[in-house]
């Protein structure tokens, strides 16, 4: 049915997992993700291992999924172990440094802030927005005394769209 909203189940994207083969696999997306943007982040990393679709990606970008955890194969209690699992492989292990990103809402009208658990749990929606940079797009980050504007994409604290550098010559 196109407008139900259904969560997937384990299953259904792929055979379950425990959670060291869901790391083995979240760290070679990662990696791969790091090579090929300079930057990685959790929503980045859950649509390259395929444990979120293109589609439910969009539908919650445009507000027809109330939060992405609705949409997530597994419980809210392994969403927050991948998060923090994947805060810790980016900061020990890869040495990026951490960026808070707003996601706010695609389409028309006003864009709003975006939850990515049921309930808005500060902790978890930290570590769902947090974008881990390498040391190269941090080195690029230009001086600025105020915020960039909100478009349409995650916004970083140093770039317009993660990956692309500001350029303050326009």
């Amino acid at each position: 049915m196109p407008g139900r909203i259904e969560k997937p189940t384990k299953g259904q994207l792929f055979a379950a997992m425990n959670r060291s083969e869901l790391m083995t696999k979240a760290r070679a997306s990662a990696d791969r993700l790091l090579q090929e943007k300079g930057y990685i982040s959790a929503v980045e990393v859950l649509l390259a291992m395929g444990r979120l679709s293109k589609e439910n990606y969009e539908r919650w970008r445009f507000r027809q999924v109330p939060h992405l955890d609705k949409v997530l194969p597994g419980s809210l209690n392994e969403h927050a172990y991948f998060c923090r699992e994947l805060r810790a492989y980016a900061r020990d292990k890869l040495k990026l440094k951490p960026s808070r990103t707003a996601y706010v809402s695609w389409g028309k009208g006003r864009r709003q802030p975006l939850r990515f658990s049921k309930f808005g749990e500060p902790h978890l929606e930290e570590l769902f927005s947090t974008h881990y940079l390498s040391a190269t797009l941090v080195a690029k980050r230009p001086e600025r005394a105020e915020p960039i504007a909100l478009d349409d994409s995650p916004i970083c604290a140093t770039t317009r769209r993660c990956g692309h550098p500001v350029d303050n010559s326009e």
